[in-house]
This record gives C-alpha cells, sequence and structure tokens, in this order.
C-alpha cells in the first residue's frame, strides 16, 4: 500500500467533517465520505447515534465531570521530605584494577536471523561504569592500513548508538575485575580494499582501544 491509500492519524487532514450519521461523514462542502476508522481508541457506534447521544446529553445536564468528590480534598502540606536512593540494573562490582583488553579477536559470526555479522569481545570497567547512554563502540576503515575514517552508511556513522552496532554484557568478570563484553556488526559492508577495525570510546581513565584490524 502507498501513502496514498493510508490515513495520516496525526498529520492534519485537508478535509474538515461538519456533521456524521451512522458511519458517513459529511464535509464542509457536503460531499459525504464512508468512515472506514472509526477514530481511535473510542466506541465503534457511528456518529449520531440516538441513544449514546441521548446518554451523554443526560449526563451533560447533570453534571459533567466530578474530578473533586466528598473527603478527598485536602489540605497542601507546607513540606515535604524525600529520601532518594540511588539504584541500577547490576549489581555492585569492586573496583577496577586492570586495563582493556580484547578478550576474543574479531571474528565472522551469524545473528539468530541469520544475518552475517563481526563480533569482537574485550575486557573493560564494570557494568555500572561504562555508561551505555553514550555511544561506547563504532566502525573505522582503512585502504592503506595507517589512516582510519569513521564508516559511515548513507550518511550515517555505524556505531552503537543505532545503527548494525549492538554491544551486550555477557556477565563474565576477569581475574583483573574488569566486565566483558561482545560486540556486533551486523550486515558488514562487502569491500575487499578495506580493513576494518572496532574503536571503543574512553571510559572512567581507560583509554580509546581498538581491535585487530580485518577483512
Amino acid at each position: 500500500m502507498t501513502a496514498a491509500h493510508l490515513m495520516k492519524t496525526y498529520s492534519p487532514q485537508p478535509v474538515a467533517f461538519v456533521r456524521g450519521e451512522g458511519a458517513w461523514l459529511w464535509d464542509t462542502e457536503g460531499r459525504r465520505y464512508l468512515d472506514a476508522l472509526a477514530g481511535i481508541a473510542v466506541n465503534g457506534l457511528g456518529h449520531g447515534h440516538p441513544v449514546l447521544a441521548r446518554a451523554i446529553a443526560e449526563q451533560a445536564a447533570k453534571l459533567v465531570g466530578d474530578m473533586a468528590r466528598k473527603g478527598e480534598i485536602r489540605d497542601l502540606v507546607e513540606e515535604r521530605t524525600f529520601k532518594l536512593t540511588l539504584k541500577t540494573f547490576y549489581r555492585d562490582y569492586d573496583a577496577p584494577k586492570g586495563r582493556r583488553a580484547a578478550v576474543a579477536e574479531p571474528s565472522r559470526c551469524r545473528a539468530e536471523g541469520g544475518e552475517e555479522c563481526w563480533s569482537f569481545r574485550w575486557a573493560d570497567v564494570p557494568p555500572p561504569l561504562i555508561e551505555f547512554h553514550r555511544r561506547l563502540v563504532s566502525i573505522e576503515y582503512s585502504e592503506d592500513g595507517a589512516n582510519w575514517i569513521p564508516l559511515e552508511e548513507r550518511g550515517i556513522r555505524v556505531d552503537d548508538d543505532g545503527y548494525d552496532l549492538s554491544v551486550a554484557f555477557t556477565s563474565d568478570i576477569t581475574d583483573t575485575k574488569l566486565g566483558v563484553y561482545e560486540t556486533r556488526w551486523y550486515n558488514p559492508e562487502r569491500n575487499e580494499g578495506r580493513w576494518h577495525r572496532f574503536r571503543i570510546e574512553p571510559r572512567q581513565e581507560q583509554e580509546v582501544f581498538f581491535s585487530k584490524a580485518f577483512r
């Protein structure tokens, strides 16, 4: 289906309806339309249903809204005190004592859906310190092995901000109290003239880190 056959639900429509009856609508020019939408998260009884219209009118004649019921209105306190406790999805870990290091060099893999990918594992600071909300991993390429350039696809950088790269904590901890992570590059580009490598951004006094080059 094309956009011409779909209703742009949250965009203004080029028509203004002034009246409805059952499944039919009329616009300001008097043209009639069959309403196949029936509204969003509302009843499907149609427009101008006599029973529904009568019930709404009867209720509106009594009371439109009862937002504050008797006994539910209280005076506001002048001061409130809150105690906030920092929580994390991960358990507490001992402070890391080692430096970043490769655990498994880049290798070809296949995802569960059959997608081709490259995988790389390395040791880094524990999960509470890795800051997943910031870019951590990206792909760089080189055609001479000396000059490295950030890889882009259709003008978008290939990194774990959302483009074909994933990063996950494997739950393993090294003897030096570092966490082990795996990153995967899905649907890697096919360019025999290029070398590629994973770039790991600095974290918690750990300097930028690179995997071995691969192709």
